[in-house]
C-alpha cells in the first residue's frame, strides 16, 4: 500500500485552487478547490518536528518522525 501527504498552508482566508504533482505530472483530481475560513488559518510559530524519519528512510519502509503542536498558536497577524 502506498502512503503519501500533502500539506497546504493557508495564509489568506478565501478560495483556493491546489495543484498535487507527482514527478512532474498532476494526479488525478487535481486541481482541487479548498476553501479556508479565517478561523483555520494558524500560526506555525512554536511548532516542533523531529525525529530520524526527517533525515533518512528506506523506499517502502515506515518512516517515524513528531510533530509537537503543544506551543503553535493562533494567528492574529493575517
Amino acid at each position: 500500500m502506498m502512503v503519501a501527504g500533502v500539506v497546504f498552508n493557508a495564509v489568506k482566508a478565501g478560495e483556493h485552487e491546489v495543484h498535487v504533482r507527482r514527478a512532474g505530472n498532476e494526479i488525478s483530481g487535481s486541481p482541487f478547490s479548498v476553501v479556508v475560513s479565517e478561523a483555520e488559518l494558524a500560526c506555525a510559530d512554536g511548532v516542533k518536528v523531529y525525529g530520524r524519519g526527517l533525515t533518512e528512510g528506506q523506499t517502502g519502509q515506515p518512516c517515524q518522525f513528531f510533530i509537537d503542536t503543544s506551543h503553535a498558536g493562533t494567528s492574529r497577524w493575517l
